[in-house]
């Protein structure tokens, strides 16, 4: 299943720290607090593949929240850490991690944290296979928001109506995050939605289209250092040559996703990667 590149396009995006080659002027207020150092370098972490450091750097930062009781903070991380455990295959944390942050911002009235954690939530749902009740979750989300939260939903309504066989209405909902994605210069929007319509085509069995649309996503998340989603990428514009009978291409581009997923905290990917080798190979 290809969720680990939406969940790349689903993580928040960290307000990184002020350049502190110069610290003339600035006061200490200007700078990252230990916690939220910890969960920017976490995020970095995640954008490489390190799973296991960013969560280890991520519940350091939880705790340094917790300490001063910073709410909002709170509730974000715990997002965070559920789309994390997702990553892992631990859907039962991923949970109990969202339902937090949804009860956080429920009771204190966050609503951009409460659109994060129904965005996760729905996530959620998608992995375990309940596009249904993806798109149930998702029919609670305010229409107004941040235009990051609107992007990420119609990429993941996509889903979910890709899932239950509705190409129609996952093409539409790529295409409007895409095009706002454009418009935003939102690169990770952009390079999700490419994706999603790709794998679209390949479901649909056209099978040129399908590699177009994963070549612009995978020179998007090139450009921007995204390894857990370009391995997972290059796997399946390696499907789509295989199943388009391409056997040199199909090894090509496993053997390019081996190669990324190796350098990962990902074994499932590397035995994936390994399999569909394997599986061409026999068929030479």
């Amino acid at each position: 299943m290809r969720y680990a590149a939406l969940l790349a396009a689903l993580l928040m995006p960290l307000a990184l720290a002020a350049s502190c080659g110069s610290s003339g002027g600035k006061k200490a207020a200007d700078f990252p607090s230990a916690e939220e150092s910890a969960a920017n370098n976490a995020e970095m972490m995640l954008h490489s593949g390190n799973i296991k450091g960013a969560k280890w750097k991520m519940k350091a930062a939880l705790a340094g929240f917790q300490k001063t009781d910073n709410l909002p903070k709170i509730a974000e991380t715990y997002i965070r850490l559920g789309h994390i455990a997702m990553m892992e295959g631990d859907f039962k944390a991923a949970g109990n991690y969202i339902a937090s942050a949804k009860t956080i911002s429920e009771i204190e009235g966050y609503k951009d944290i409460m659109g994060e954690s129904i965005l996760a939530e729905a996530s959620l749902l998608l992995a375990q296979n309940k596009p249904d009740d993806a798109l149930k979750s998702l029919g609670s989300l305010e229409k107004a928001g941040k235009q990051s939260i609107k992007i990420r939903t119609e990429n993941i309504r996509g889903r979910a109506r890709m899932a239950l066989n509705d190409y129609e209405g996952a093409e539409k909902s790529f295409a409007k995050a895409l095009d706002a994605s454009r418009s935003a210069k939102y690169a990770s929007g952009a390079a999700a939605a490419l994706a999603n319509i790709g794998t679209l085509h390949l479901k649909m069995k056209e099978y040129q289209k399908a590699v177009q649309y994963l070549k612009e996503s995978l020179a998007i998340e090139r450009e921007s250092g995204s390894a857990f989603s370009i391995g997972d990428t290059l796997h399946l514009i390696g499907n789509a040559y295989e199943a388009a009978g391409d056997a040199k291409n199909a090894l090509y581009h496993y053997n390019r996703a081996l190669n990324v997923n190796i350098h990962l905290d990902a074994p499932k990917r590397v035995e994936a990667d390994r399999r569909a080798i394997e599986r061409v190979e026999k068929g030479l």
